[in-house]
């Protein structure tokens, strides 16, 4: 009925809808990668293939040669099997928004179209997005559109099933209170579901009748720790929620055995901070789906292990960290200049005092800086020649991200660019 790569494509599980037993077992790859061994699954339902060495493209399994249990036993026909390569997320069935990073198609299934559809995000505030094209949130949120957010509400009220799946990087000293990875809400209004975090804790926030001190019950699900990415993933259907980090489940609580009748409709779906503003969560996010099924610890641990083999093919970027002295600036952009677009970057010249870590060449250093975000005009464009400041850098070249915005630089120096990552 099936066949699905695990283990990072280690191994690829065939699945039956009924015991088979293997009668004269064939097994091979169209391409010719050898295969190591094959297994029965302890329930007989399944055949699990090991190649000599993990799948990373795609290819074509051919088998034949099992049977059915049964006293006078039924032969397969033999059947060749597409295998995909190991992408994220490893099985789309009931995934109703997706958003991997800003340079990705964050493609999902529409039903009613038969098509695929593009998930898309606005930043709003203090948010924009890092070099790898990850969500980089310091105040500000990432807003979905309002059919995004519709379909959302409409897909997991249907089945009264939620999975909520992210990598997430909180940012030392992040802020107090409660602060928003991923909502289902609006900001004065009200919420549906909202991961979020307090402390260094994760939490799960959920609507389970109209109002009243009751109407959202908030469960502790497990630690997030700072400066570091944390795949997170948490599943709901009425009477069992469940937890998980870096595919290790570390919560079951069947407590809640509410459904999701009282969410609300219109509420809006924002990242990093409620649709509207406030909860304001601080760091990096990327990697996020939305499914109206419950994914099996075993899907989330394949999802683990995929995406932390995305992030280990990045090339590395050294920052640099550095103690300064304002010397120059140029001429910061107006909103006029830069209509129609919301965003643009402006750049300084400091004297370099100490570098704190990494490497730089020579004193003197170019810094690009956010000028206007959301049309919204920075504090740092008042910054007064001489100012002391204490730099977080990567080299401007490094951030593509980048490439499409408007940057003021009448400084006529000679000196390397730089971006200004801490804000």
């Amino acid at each position: 009925v099936g066949i699905r790569l695990a283990d990072l494509g280690a191994k690829l599980v065939v699945s039956f809808d009924e015991e088979v037993r293997p009668a004269e077992p064939r097994l091979a790859l169209e391409s010719g990668r050898p295969i190591r061994q094959w297994s029965l699954a302890p329930d007989g339902r399944a055949v699990v293939v090991e190649p000599a060495a993990p799948l990373e493209a795609a290819d074509r399994l051919r088998i034949s040669g099992f049977a059915d249990r049964s006293q006078s036993a039924y032969p397969m026909e033999p059947a060749v099997l597409a295998v995909e390569p190991p992408l994220w997320p490893s099985d789309r069935t009931g995934l109703v928004w997706l958003w991997e990073t800003g340079d990705a198609p964050n493609l999902v299934p529409d039903p009613a179209l038969g098509v695929d559809r593009a998930c898309t995000l606005d930043p709003v505030g203090r948010a924009w997005l890092d070099r790898h094209f990850a969500m980089d949130l310091q105040g500000g949120y990432f807003a979905a559109g309002a059919e995004d957010s519709a379909r959302v509400h409409l897909a997991c009220r249907g089945t009264n099933q939620l999975t909520v799946e992210a990598m997430a990087r909180p940012r030392a000293g992040g802020g107090e209170g409660l602060r928003t990875l991923v909502a289902l809400a609006a900001s004065g209004h009200g919420e549906s579901f909202t991961l979020a975090q307090i402390g260094d804790r994760l939490v799960l926030r959920l609507r389970v009748s109209w109002g009243g001190p009751g109407a959202v019950v908030q469960t502790e699900l497990a630690r997030l720790p700072a400066d570091r990415a944390s795949h997170v993933a948490v599943t709901f259907a009425p009477g069992r929620l469940e937890a998980y980090v870096d595919g290790e489940r570390v919560l079951r609580d069947e407590s809640i055995h509410a459904d999701f009748y009282h969410w609300q409709p219109g509420y809006g779906l924002a990242l990093g901070g409620l649709a509207g503003g406030g909860w304001s969560w601080s760091g990096v996010l990327e990697g996020v789906a939305l499914y109206s099924r419950v994914l099996p610890a075993a899907e989330i641990a394949e999802n683990h292990l995929r995406y932390r083999s995305l992030l280990r093919e990045r090339p590395p970027v050294e920052r640099v960290v550095a103690e300064a002295r304002l010397l120059r600036k140029s001429r910061p952009p107006t909103l006029a200049e830069i209509t129609p677009y919301d965003e643009a970057l402006v750049a300084f010249e400091y004297e370099v005092t100490r570098v704190v870590e990494g490497r730089l060449d020579g004193d003197r250093v170019r810094v690009a800086h956010w000028s206007i975000l959301d049309r919204e005009i920075q504090p740092v464009n008042d910054m007064a020649p001489g100012t002391a400041v204490r730099l977080t850098l990567e080299p401007f070249a490094a951030n593509p991200q980048l490439a499409s915005f408007f940057i003021s630089d009448t400084l006529d120096a000679e000196a390397t660019l730089y971006f200004s990552v801490g804000g």
